[in-house]
């Protein structure tokens, strides 16, 4: 039998306790990005494109740390960069590595799991491996109109009058993605919260020691809670005495390249057949990659 009052508080503290812990990253991420947004234009980023496939890759890879956004506003970005014809591979690129592979995200990781380097580090190395290889794949497509829709490929070349003063536009945009992050990072806290406190520990520890199993719900899970890069890492470290490293790798790697809400937002711009694509061969590279960890662990 189980206290139902006990068990609430528990709730309770392990909520506030990641809530409070990830506010401060989300508060320097909407500051950060909206001050970025004003001064580093796509357009600045689009002009030191290299010209070498290889070397494309690796710039389209990194430029999350010229425009870090999560990633509900770089598939926005990755939309602009198709419209501005630069090659489908390296909007997909951006796409994958962008929400991790930036500036905010890289600290707030080191704040979650100082104590667990080899998450800190192979995070960002696991997603940079995917994220080019997934691009190169994406490159020996025939025609850019097998990825992007016909929409995304023309160029608009209407522009949109500034009414806005820039501190007006950058406080609009640091209320709106604040409001945004917020939202998500308490239902991400909520679910968190109920799983450690509510399902039987024993059950827990059973599916989080598992090298695969363990990998699978971590995955499923990132999938469906869809909790913001910038503070995913606090909602991870719940998982970490219980979960195997490679688990919190997969959560912290594949959910912000592939989620309900990211799948839904790439509609608008991909082809359906260029989204499968991704995801499987997204979901395939972060399995393998986090089961040779679990396996090097053990």
């Amino acid at each position: 039998m189980f206290s139902l009052p006990s068990q609430l508080n528990d709730f309770f503290i392990i909520f506030l306790g990641l809530v409070i812990e990830a506010l401060p990253f989300i508060l320097l991420g909407v500051i950060l990005s909206s001050l970025l947004s004003l001064f580093i234009t796509e357009e600045k980023v689009l002009r030191f494109i290299p010209r070498n496939k290889f070397l494309a890759l690796l710039y389209a890879s990194l430029t999350g740390f010229l425009l870090p956004v999560c990633e509900c506003g770089n598939i926005p970005l990755a939309r602009k960069f198709t419209m501005k014809g630069i090659p489908p591979y390296l909007a997909v690129t951006f796409l994958l590595a962008a929400p991790v592979l930036n500036p905010i995200v890289v600290f707030s990781t080191y704040a979650a799991f100082r104590d667990i380097p080899e998450i800190v580090i192979l995070r960002f190395v696991f997603a940079f491996i995917v994220a080019i290889i997934v691009g190169y794949i994406f490159s020996f497509a025939k025609d850019k109109r097998e990825i992007v829709k016909e929409t995304s490929i023309v160029d608009c070349h209407v522009e949109h009058a500034h009414t806005h003063s820039r501190w007006s536009t950058f406080m609009q945009n640091m209320q709106s993605e604040f409001a945004e992050m917020m939202v998500l990072m308490v239902i991400g806290g909520l679910i968190a919260a109920a799983v450690q406190t509510f399902l039987p520990r024993q059950l827990i520890t059973s599916l989080g020691t598992g090298p695969v199993i363990s990998i699978v719900v971590m995955m499923l899970l990132a999938f469906v809670v869809s909790i913001c890069s910038n503070v995913d890492a606090f909602f991870a470290l719940a998982y970490a005495s219980t979960f195997s490293s490679g688990a919190i790798l997969a959560f912290l790697v594949f959910g912000p390249m592939i989620d309900i809400k990211s799948l839904i937002m790439m509609s608008t711009t991909f082809k359906t057949k260029a989204i499968v694509l991704m995801t499987i061969l997204t979901l395939q590279l972060v399995f393998v990659l986090t089961l040779l960890m679990n396996l090097y662990v053990s």
